[in-house]
């Protein structure tokens, strides 16, 4: 991914791009399914909530 950062033109970005994000479909395809909801969930919780906080009845 870093080398993405470094390219300036737009078709090669595309390129280096579409290679990258290949071979990170293939690593994923190799892991077992619980691996993968794993990740998932590891992901869903570093994102912020795209509602804010939510109010709650203590409040």
């Amino acid at each position: 991914m870093k080398k993405l950062l470094w390219i300036r033109d737009s078709e090669e970005f595309w390129k280096v791009f579409s290679v990258e994000r290949e071979a990170r479909r293939k690593q994923l395809r190799n892991l077992p399914f619980a691996k993968k909801i794993e990740i998932v969930e590891k992901m869903r919780a570093a994102q912020p909530s795209p509602h804010g906080r939510l109010p709650t009845s203590e409040s």
